[in-house]
């Protein structure tokens, strides 16, 4: 039950954050917002979690966070990304997805999903 509750308090931080509701007062998504950009960072620059570690970094954003904050708000942010996907894909009658993989230098695999849509 713990780790629901957890799941909930970092996925309702990510939603304070991306809310444009006057429902969400500019505190709460002024508290969430450094959380929230450091798991953005950390996820857009395919940084290792342990960066939140590195003390120079903590002195650069001034963020104290632990793995464990940043792994929860990290799969919010991917949940809320899949979701709005979902949305989008479904709006289109006819779909046409693609996929490609191949291994670059050093050998990092990339793979690509690409959706076409017709309504």
């Amino acid at each position: 039950m713990q780790v629901l509750a957890k799941k909930r308090k970092a996925s309702s931080k990510v939603t304070k954050y991306f809310a444009a509701t006057a429902s969400v007062s500019s505190a709460e998504r002024d508290k969430a917002r450094p959380l929230v950009l450091t798991a953005l960072y950390i996820a857009s620059a395919h940084a290792p979690l342990s960066v939140v570690d590195n003390q120079y970094f903590c002195a650069l954003t001034n963020v104290r966070v632990s793995r464990r904050q940043i792994t929860r708000v990290v799969r919010a942010v991917a949940e809320m990304c899949r979701e709005n996907t979902r949305k989008k894909l479904k709006a289109f009658r006819f779909l046409s997805i693609t996929s490609d993989g191949y291994a670059a230098q050093m050998r990092r695999l990339f793979q690509s999903v690409t959706a076409h849509g017709l309504n």
